[in-house]
Protein backbone atom coordinates (compact mmCIF):
# COMPACT_ATOMS: atom_id res chain seq x y z
CA UNK A 1 0.00 0.00 0.00
CA UNK A 2 3.00 2.52 0.57
CA UNK A 3 4.52 1.53 -2.52
CA UNK A 4 1.24 2.54 -4.33
CA UNK A 5 0.94 5.88 -2.08
CA UNK A 6 4.09 6.76 -3.58
CA UNK A 7 3.28 5.96 -6.53
CA UNK A 8 -0.06 7.94 -7.15
CA UNK A 9 1.83 10.73 -6.22
CA UNK A 10 4.69 10.41 -8.03
CA UNK A 11 2.94 9.24 -11.74
CA UNK A 12 -0.76 9.51 -10.61
CA UNK A 13 -2.82 12.12 -9.98
CA UNK A 14 -1.18 13.35 -7.14
CA UNK A 15 1.93 14.77 -8.72
CA UNK A 16 0.84 18.68 -7.60
CA UNK A 17 1.26 17.44 -4.27
CA UNK A 18 4.82 17.07 -4.59
CA UNK A 19 5.96 20.38 -4.30
CA UNK A 20 9.32 20.03 -2.06
CA UNK A 21 12.14 18.67 -4.18
CA UNK A 22 12.05 15.06 -3.90
CA UNK A 23 15.92 15.13 -2.79
CA UNK A 24 14.45 16.90 0.42
CA UNK A 25 11.04 14.82 1.08
CA UNK A 26 9.18 12.64 -0.89
CA UNK A 27 5.05 13.05 -0.60
CA UNK A 28 2.62 9.73 -0.59
CA UNK A 29 -1.09 10.66 -0.97
CA UNK A 30 -4.27 8.77 -1.96
CA UNK A 31 -6.81 9.70 -3.57
CA UNK A 32 -10.83 9.30 -4.12
CA UNK A 33 -14.40 9.53 -3.93
CA UNK A 34 -17.45 9.59 -1.40
CA UNK A 35 -21.04 9.33 -1.81
CA UNK A 36 -23.35 11.61 0.21
CA UNK A 37 -26.39 11.14 -1.35
CA UNK A 38 -28.77 8.99 -4.11
CA UNK A 39 -28.54 11.02 -7.97
CA UNK A 40 -25.54 13.51 -6.29
CA UNK A 41 -22.14 13.48 -7.96
CA UNK A 42 -19.60 12.48 -5.33
CA UNK A 43 -17.24 14.54 -3.03
CA UNK A 44 -13.79 13.84 -4.16
CA UNK A 45 -10.46 13.73 -1.76
CA UNK A 46 -6.88 13.79 -1.48
CA UNK A 47 -4.80 12.91 1.70
CA UNK A 48 -0.97 13.44 1.51
CA UNK A 49 1.49 12.42 3.99
CA UNK A 50 5.42 13.93 3.78
CA UNK A 51 7.99 12.28 4.80
CA UNK A 52 7.11 9.40 2.68
CA UNK A 53 10.00 7.27 3.64
CA UNK A 54 10.53 4.48 5.71
CA UNK A 55 10.12 6.30 9.41
CA UNK A 56 6.73 8.33 7.86
CA UNK A 57 4.78 6.07 10.68
CA UNK A 58 7.05 7.03 13.34
CA UNK A 59 7.43 10.50 12.78
CA UNK A 60 5.40 12.28 10.17
CA UNK A 61 5.99 15.69 9.83
CA UNK A 62 2.66 16.44 7.89
CA UNK A 63 -0.69 15.21 6.86
CA UNK A 64 -2.86 16.85 5.11
CA UNK A 65 -6.49 16.15 3.89
CA UNK A 66 -8.96 17.91 0.98
CA UNK A 67 -12.20 17.59 0.73
CA UNK A 68 -13.98 19.16 -3.15
CA UNK A 69 -17.29 18.92 -2.96
CA UNK A 70 -19.57 17.21 -6.15
CA UNK A 71 -16.67 16.38 -7.86
CA UNK A 72 -16.22 12.99 -9.33
CA UNK A 73 -12.49 13.01 -9.66
CA UNK A 74 -9.46 15.13 -7.64
CA UNK A 75 -8.34 17.91 -10.16
CA UNK A 76 -4.95 18.91 -9.71
CA UNK A 77 -5.97 22.51 -8.22
CA UNK A 78 -7.28 20.53 -5.08
CA UNK A 79 -4.18 18.11 -4.69
CA UNK A 80 -2.42 21.64 -4.05
CA UNK A 81 -1.64 22.63 -0.53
Amino acid sequence: MRQNMRAGVEYGFGKAAQQVDPAIALVGGKSGTAEHGPGTTPHAWFIALAPFDLTWLEDPCAVRATRVETLSTVSSSAQKF
